[in-house]
């Protein structure tokens, strides 16, 4: 049997405690795609009754009790990917882990990608997510990853007649790049990589001077001619959108509310309505937002799209 939902509940007493450890592959979280879990709860028996004491993730705890049970259990593979999807790689990889590089250190970052430390060693430094990517591709951590999911799967299975098959429809790792890389950009960080732009000897002379790059784009003035620009395309659809208010007004049944509940995306070009969902805000109904479409001309001729958020 076929399922994309998988899982083992085991159960042990180890004198006055039992604790039921469960792993998991399934999309419990509703995210698009499986992932793996490994979870307790501990119980501790006094004059004959049960009292809950405990539980929560098993992965990395130091309770002996719950080590026993991993190891007893064999799930030591599912507490590997804990949290990972269903292809072993850990969530959101590479930016996670150039955040953990930066702010958590070394171990943190050589733990959360699963890498030894001389691996670890040579990607700590690679803070550009495409190029850690291709770090982790052409190293062959990829690979590995999806080899620990596959003993992951073998160990919640357990031997039972059944057998895991992904429908996912949302995929983790480079797969969160809104455009998928092309050659010449893979080819470009493998570039950098190999030549040594990511090594620690060069790290703090290239931030140095990416930061001065930085520096002068916010102090040219083609940098403020282009805030200045857009501020001044602000005020124009500001000033269009109350005209066509008050020309009719009459015909919305919430005015102060349409005028209130909306924002502008310049960098896509969209009003969204109904932006601000907080306790307490009124929200612009449909036929006020359907009266905004009809008569608010000035959208659809500077290719402004309007949005009613549910």
């Amino acid at each position: 049997m076929k399922t994309n939902n998988i899982g083992r509940t085991e159960t042990m007493r180890i004198e006055k405690f039992i604790i039921t450890i469960k792993a998991r592959l399934n999309d419990e979280c509703k995210n698009g795609h499986e992932d793996f879990g490994l979870t307790y709860s501990l119980w501790e028996e006094k004059n004959g009754r049960k009292y809950d004491i405990g539980g929560g993730c098993a992965a990395g705890s130091t309770d002996q009790i719950v080590r026993k049970a991993i190891r007893k259990f064999g799930l030591e593979p599912v507490e590997r990917v804990h949290l990972s999807d269903m292809n072993g790689v850990p969530m959101y990889p590479t930016a996670n882990a150039i955040y953990h590089a930066k702010n958590s250190g070394f171990e943190v970052f050589r733990d959360y990608l699963r890498l030894t430390d001389e691996e670890a060693k040579q990607a700590f430094y690679i803070d550009d997510e495409l190029g850690l990517y291709v770090w982790l591709l052409d190293n062959g951590i990829i690979d590995r990853w999806k080899n620990e999911a596959n003993e992951a799967i073998k160990a919640i299975i357990n031997g039972r007649d059944i057998e895991f098959e992904s429908t996912a429809t949302k995929k983790q790792g480079h797969w969160y790049f809104k455009v998928e890389p092309t050659k010449e950009r893979l080819d470009g960080q493998r570039y950098l990589i190999q030549t040594g732009y990511y090594d620690c000897d060069n790290y703090d002379q290239h931030r140095q001077e990416e930061n001065m790059q930085e520096v002068r784009k916010k102090l040219s003035t083609e940098y403020y001619e282009k805030q200045i620009e857009k501020a001044k395309a602000k005020i124009r659809l500001n000033k269009a959108f109350l005209a066509m208010l008050e020309e009719h007004l009459a015909e919305f049944s919430d005015p102060v509310t349409v005028a209130d509940n909306w924002i502008f995306y310049d960098n896509r070009s969209e009003i969204v309505f109904n932006w601000n969902t907080g306790f307490g805000r009124n929200q612009v109904s449909e036929n006020d937002f359907e009266t905004v479409k009809k008569y608010f001309a000035y959208a659809e001729e500077n290719n402004i799209s309007l949005t009613l958020k549910k």
